[in-house]
């Protein structure tokens, strides 16, 4: 943008249409620059929900493992606890003989 130059104008017409003129220049650059924002805000709008989504998705596969692993450590105290029977409680009349 030029500087408003100091020079006398013939007349006060001439003065105002060059203002008027440097106005619409810059109302021109206004709605430019806005609507160049608008377009910027747009496309962070949209990164930020394929940033969301994507975030979503990394919890939910997060929690699933999760819960996976929690069951699986669960099953495996279950069978621990099953397997690790004390032989001293059973009797041994509770087997038949082979003789």
């Amino acid at each position: 943008m030029s500087k408003v130059e100091n020079k006398p104008h013939a007349c006060a017409e001439e003065l105002l249409a060059n203002l008027g003129a440097k106005i619409d220049v810059l109302i021109e650059a206004a709605v430019r620059a806005k609507a160049a924002l608008t377009k910027s805000e747009e496309m962070a709008a949209i990164h930020s929900q394929f940033a969301l989504k994507e975030l979503h998705e990394g919890l939910e596969n997060a929690w699933s493992e999760l819960s996976q692993a929690w069951k699986d450590h669960d099953g495996s105290k279950q069978v621990q606890t099953k397997s690790q029977t004390d032989w001293s409680e059973i009797d041994q009349d509770d087997f038949p003989s082979t003789c």
